[in-house]
């Protein structure tokens, strides 16, 4: 007989935890559940290692619990966020099941067979200062000091201004690119995600992103 399957189930709402855990019990495979209230807890009660799979509810009810804290420990298993918040964006390494979830569609996330590794290519930024892995959705610097993970959209928009030529890339084509909108957007939805991006950096004191404002748009410093 297998050994059971060790997963942790993360939620500050009682009642989604009661369900997820009554729901994974039964299905038809060996699991060792257990539960944390919050990701504080979760990071703190020992070695996230030992778990396959993490299940985090980072709903309405949990607006302080957010995938970048599991993240954060170095976890390198699967992490399934449960969303009910239709707007919400998550690091491109979650796997990410907005709420009401079919069993169905929770069993694929979590025992999904890995897909074949690619080999992670980091594209130097700032002339190597800085570099990122379009994979993870990370920003780290060549001793390997990371900053927060990049949500889908964050890496989107560094991409894209990457790819452009000279690094550099018109406000209206970001949008587009990106969002798929016009010049009929509100102005400040592109400035609130090129201030976050430049949060992602791991800067140290006296240091500034390499993310510059240009006439009608952005630039990636050289």
């Amino acid at each position: 007989m297998p050994s059971p399957t060790p997963l942790l189930v993360v939620s500050r709402s009682k009642p989604v935890a009661d369900v997820l855990c009554s729901t994974l019990g039964a299905l038809d495979r060996p699991l060792r559940i257990e539960a944390a209230e919050t990701t504080r807890d979760a990071t703190q009660n020992g070695d996230l290692a030992r778990f396959r799979a993490i299940v985090l509810y980072c709903g309405r009810e949990a607006p302080d619990d957010q995938p970048g804290d599991i993240l954060a420990t170095g976890y390198g298993g699967t992490l399934v966020c449960l969303d009910d918040r239709p707007e919400a964006e998550h690091p491109a390494q979650v796997r990410h099941l907005p709420l009401p979830v079919s069993l169905a569609a929770l069993e694929s996330s979590l025992f999904a067979p890995p897909t074949a590794p690619e080999e992670a290519t980091a594209l130097p930024l700032a002339g190597g200062r800085f570099l990122f892995n379009a994979k993870s959705g990370v920003i780290y610097r060549a001793n390997g000091e990371a900053g927060p993970p990049l949500t889908e959209k964050e890496t989107a928009l560094l991409l894209c201004l990457y790819n452009s030529a000279s690094h550099s890339a018109r406000r209206d084509d970001l949008l587009s690119a990106v969002w798929g909108y016009g010049n009929e957007i509100e102005t400040h939805t592109l400035e609130t995600y090129i201030y976050r991006l430049r949060q992602k950096f791991p800067l140290r004191e006296g240091e500034t992103a390499p993310l510059l404002t240009r006439a009608g748009g952005y630039a990636l410093e050289a």
